[in-house]
């Protein structure tokens, strides 16, 4: 499942993310939108593509991961517009 906010334009609705080694502190990582990549672009200026009056540089989002039973999972979003 995705969601359209999170997907670039040219995307085929399948997407392919990437995400960058990013180093854990236990089972919880924040992994900065510029190290998230959704079909080769960075997950902020997807954000910033598909919203309505937000500039690039003006969003400032993190994603936390945690890691349950072996497995990552996206668990919170941080998100900071100015």
């Amino acid at each position: 499942m995705y969601h359209k906010s999170f997907t670039p334009k040219q995307s085929t609705g399948d997407p392919k993310v990437e995400v960058a080694k990013t180093p854990a502190t236990g089972d919880k990582v924040m992994v900065p939108a510029d190290k998230i990549t959704v079909d080769g672009q960075t997950l902020d200026k997807v954000m910033v593509s598909n919203s309505t009056g937000v500039k690039q540089g003006q969003l400032d989002m993190k994603v936390e991961a945690s890691k349950i039973k072996d497995a990552w999972y996206m668990s919170n979003l941080d998100f900071n517009i100015g």
